[in-house]
């Protein structure tokens, strides 16, 4: 990846994070991707910058990305709805306790999980692969 489109990344993740927190119901700040090489040289140095992590990966580990992520707190009230376009979701929410729905094709789990006011807490989510998933990749 150029160092353009690394710039053009973390402008583009800046501006959301910019345009969330202006939003009437303003979401949390989340950073998605992890496709390739590149993309997760640029993720990874930012999840310092969040608490929350989503991974989702079929059973034998393979990336999957598409995945709708709708996470609400304990009150109910949504917090976070998107769907990622990647293998991996961070997300800044305040602490607390909260309760995700995580949809792949069409098949949904459930994840309650707590955040503490410091740390990154990490979520391996995992599927079962589908005939048309193709077999794993090696």
């Amino acid at each position: 990846m150029t160092k353009f489109y690394k710039y053009l990344f973390l402008l583009s993740f800046l501006l959301s994070l910019t345009q969330g927190a202006q939003a009437q119901n303003a979401q949390a700040p989340t950073l998605s991707g992890g496709i390739g090489i590149e993309e997760n040289a640029v993720l990874r140095p930012q999840q310092g910058k969040f608490n929350l992590k989503f991974l989702f990966t079929f059973m034998e580990g393979d990336y999957i990305a598409d995945v709708a992520v709708k996470v609400a707190d304990a009150s109910g009230k949504v917090v976070l709805e998107q769907n990622v376009d990647g293998p991996i979701l961070l997300a800044l929410l305040p602490a607390g306790n909260y309760v995700a729905t995580l949809t792949y094709e069409g098949v949904a789990q459930t994840r309650k999980f707590a955040l503490g006011a410091r740390g990154l807490r990490t979520e391996q989510v995992r599927w079962k692969r589908s005939e048309a998933d193709g077999p794993p990749m090696l």
